[in-house]
């Protein structure tokens, strides 16, 4: 009952952040773009059974920046990192992301903010919490995946819920909920130090 009630305070949450800043003038067009891109994420990752499934919306870092979205559930954890980019053409490399041709330093940013989680995890858990970066990209015309080996699963936002329940299993159902309650108290993220770097399993690339 009471993750239940933890899973629909943060879906709350979230629809009150996208509806707040889409009437606030003071907002710009690009942030407000952003959150809708978010808010479209988050409710994709609300169909994840909520039996072997946890989401964490906005985890805030000391800096004030935040996760988009912490998921965890039976393959490990996902740090995903939501990007709205409405009918554009988004081309993925080995060491670039690209839309419209312009580069972005997304997966470095993405590989960087997966192995801070996973430092942070190690640290609190006592073991090491298997941490994958994703993109969820919403709104592109198309995405095409041309890395040989893959360091961020970059994929359209609609289909993310679909792409981590088709990974296999890494946690039991008693080590899923050992981490959602570290990961769900905010001092754990507030007091959280240095980035350092942690190992992360290669990830799965989504289907073309």
């Amino acid at each position: 009952m009471a993750l239940a009630r933890d899973r629909e305070r943060a879906q709350r949450q979230l629809v009150r952040w996208s509806a707040r800043t889409a009437r606030d003038p003071l907002f710009p067009t690009e942030i407000q773009i952003g959150i809708a891109g978010e808010v479209f994420v988050g409710q994709a990752l609300g169909r994840l059974p909520s039996d072997s499934w946890r989401v964490l919306h906005g985890v805030q870092w000391p800096s004030g920046s935040d996760i988009d979205h912490l998921v965890i559930g039976p393959p490990g954890v996902f740090t995903v990192n939501s990007k709205h980019h409405a009918d554009a053409s988004v081309w993925v490399g080995d060491a670039m992301l690209r839309v419209d041709g312009r580069s972005t330093d997304y997966l470095r940013s993405s590989m960087n903010e997966a192995r801070r989680v996973a430092r942070l995890l190690l640290k609190r858990c006592g073991w090491a919490v298997p941490v994958r970066p994703v993109i969820a990209v919403v709104g592109a015309r198309w995405i095409r995946i041309e890395a040989d080996v893959p360091s961020v699963s970059v994929l359209d936002g609609a289909t993310v819920d679909q792409f981590v329940t088709r990974l296999p299993a890494t946690l039991t159902t008693e080590q899923v909920g050992s981490v959602f309650e570290v990961a769900r108290r905010k001092r754990v993220w507030s007091e959280s130090g240095g980035r350092g770097s942690a190992s992360i399993p290669p990830p799965t690339s989504p289907a073309q």
